[in-house]
């Protein structure tokens, strides 16, 4: 337990306590930020850790973002995106679990694909200001060999995104719930 939280202390981030099944012992993780972007120079997205971003065939920063500039998708091509490498990095592993946390601010009725991390976790915002995130598991077999498990998905009801108005919102999967909340509220 001192050593979570030592780790938490030194990280400034979160820690959890695992309790190994049979009495076995206990195992400390501490939850650290992995990733974080911002938007400053203009067709650039610059990203801590040495993951920064290149916009894709269209994308926009503007001035009237959350805090300073945003990534803006308004009135450009249906294929632009950001491309950020983060299969390089081990941490961005799902396995143990994760926390996504981004502000978003929906412009117009139509859906669309929020954050794509490979085939591992979607998250979509729908025609009605609705949200749904979607996680590939893995599942072992007796040998202890990956394979691919079953998708999992989580929405929220409709109009919990309103328009023109940026939410913070955060998706979590702690290897027992897998979640979405809009400005601190659970929603799915």
């Amino acid at each position: 337990l001192r050593r979570a939280s030592n780790a938490a202390l030194h990280h400034a981030a979160t820690a959890r306590v695992e309790l190994e099944p049979g009495g076995s012992g206990l195992r400390a993780e501490v939850l650290r930020v992995i990733g974080t972007w911002h938007f400053e120079d203009h067709g650039r997205v610059t990203g801590a850790f040495d993951l920064s971003g290149a916009l894709d065939e269209g994308g926009a920063i503007v001035d009237d973002g959350w805090q300073g500039k945003a990534l803006s998708f308004v009135d450009q091509p249906a294929r632009a995106r950001v491309t950020i490498g983060v299969q390089g990095d081990p941490a961005w592993n799902f396995e143990r679990g994760f926390l996504v946390e981004l502000a978003l601010c929906r412009r117009g009725e139509g859906a669309a694909p929020i954050l794509a991390v490979g085939e591992a976790f979607l998250l979509e915002v729908g025609a009605k200001g609705d949200l749904s995130a979607t996680m590939l598991s893995k599942v072992f077999d007796k040998q202890g060999l990956a394979r691919e498990g079953d998708r999992s998905r989580v929405r929220s009801e409709t109009s919990v995104l309103g328009l023109d108005r940026w939410h913070l919102v955060r998706v979590g999967y702690d290897l027992a719930r897998f979640w979405i909340s809009v400005d601190g509220v659970e929603v799915g």
